[in-house]
């Protein structure tokens, strides 16, 4: 199945893609051209107590291998700014799919786009 479900005020007629939230369901595609599925339970992480209780995150290797799939405009600046802060950098290659490869070395050759 691929689809993305949007919720949380979506709805209103004034409401703008910005306003929503997108759930992505693990191990699922979310377009039919996107490179990799989405992260699999597998691939979280929990995190201390928030106010709201214990949750998982996705893990770092995961997320950045749901941007390079994407790949739209808003996803190559959240990897540039994972390679600002010192998150991904030059030895993060090896951790991927030939063609996720290509996406992440023209980010690394040219962080600043």
């Amino acid at each position: 199945m691929r689809g993305s479900r949007r919720a949380g005020g979506a709805n209103r007629p004034d409401a703008k893609a910005r306003d929503a939230v997108q759930i992505m369901f693990a191990g699922e595609g979310v377009r039919a051209n996107d490179l990799a599925l989405v992260a699999s339970i597998d691939e979280t992480e929990g995190s201390a107590s928030s106010p709201a209780g214990p949750f998982q995150v996705v893990s770092l290797e995961a997320l950045a291998r749901m941007k390079l799939s994407s790949f739209r405009l808003k996803d190559q600046v959240h990897l540039q700014d994972m390679i600002e802060a010192g998150l991904v950098d030059d030895s993060w290659p090896a951790r991927f799919a030939p063609e996720l490869v290509q996406r992440l070395q023209a980010i690394l050759d040219n962080p600043d786009g």
